[in-house]
């Protein structure tokens, strides 16, 4: 969702900015460790892995039940994309460009690198990475579109409730006080990602009935 995007990327620089911080801090000198607290570490280390891999296990199936749900919707968007051959306009698809290289430079930083020195191993400029990330920008608008017109015929709407479920939401994901997020990004925004997000809904319910009928059959 292009809000929650917003949040992520502004979360994704304080994260990024913190580890610088703490990166400086390490670079004194390391005070000398005995093999007791070696020890000790490492079986904290061990517990919180076991802990992780439980979560994990816990959270698979919820997991794979949305990722196959997710590929209902966008193999029906996919198709759905072909049929559109109306002109979208250039100002969206730049927006959608910057927002992909945005958060690809956010990744590259939280593994201790940047664009520049992507480009510098890589031999890319950026006019060309951003010529690469073009289709896959013209194909993420069009879904948009899509759904929003799916929104608009069926007469999808946000409530005001949809919308503060939908700011608890990114708020609870990215551990921000819930009028932090309200500072951050406009209720028009919250309420068009939440009508999209229910255009979504309807094409995989819809989907799954048209599969149970033919099933039937």
């Amino acid at each position: 969702m292009a809000a929650e995007k917003k949040i992520a990327a502004q979360t994704e620089e304080a994260k990024v900015e913190e580890t610088k911080k703490e990166t400086k801090k390490t670079t004194t000198k390391k005070p000398r460790t005995t093999k007791k607290a070696e020890a000790t570490k490492a079986e904290e280390v061990v517990k919180e892995t076991a802990t992780e891999k439980k979560t994990t296990a816990k959270k698979a199936p919820a997991k794979k039940k949305a990722d196959a749900d997710n590929k209902v919707v966008n193999d029906l968007l996919e198709e759905v994309v072909k049929g559109i051959e109306v002109e979208i306009p250039a100002v969206m698809v730049e927006e959608e460009i910057d927002n992909i290289v945005n958060n690809f430079n956010y990744r590259l930083q939280s593994q201790g690198l940047d664009l520049n020195t992507y480009f510098k191993y890589t031999g890319l400029t950026l006019e060309t990475l951003r010529e690469q990330m073009r289709p896959q920008a013209e194909k993420q608008v069009k879904g948009r579109l899509a759904l929003e017109y799916i929104a608009k015929v069926e007469n999808l709407t946000a409530s005001e409730e949809d919308i503060n479920t939908e700011y608890q939401k990114i708020a609870d994901a990215y551990n921000l006080e819930i009028e932090k997020v309200k500072a951050s990004i406009d209720s028009a925004a919250i309420a068009a990602d939440v009508v999209v997000g229910k255009a979504a809904l309807f094409l995989r319910e819809n989907a799954a009935i048209s599969t149970a009928e033919e099933e039937a059959k």
